[in-house]
């Protein structure tokens, strides 16, 4: 993965999982991150980048979870 890429993602990820007292720091972070990929990829959008890393964020918690146990042999 593009460590670009995975650190939007984490950011992203932080900010979810922050409490209260650093919510708006982490979504600020988050927000700085996305202005910086863009500014050093002219021609990006913004919001596309940010629906794109959103989508990104969505599989990396589904790749996360632990599989669901295999049924027992019959």
């Amino acid at each position: 993965m593009n460590t670009a890429l995975e650190g939007l993602i984490q950011a992203l990820n932080a900010w979810h999982e922050a409490g209260e007292d650093t919510e708006g720091r982490r979504e600020s972070v988050y927000h700085s991150l996305l202005e910086d990929f863009t500014a050093l990829h002219p021609g990006t959008n913004l919001a596309a980048l940010d629906r794109y890393v959103r989508q990104a964020h969505l599989r990396w918690l589904r790749a996360q979870q632990k599989p669901a146990a295999l049924p027992p042999k019959a």
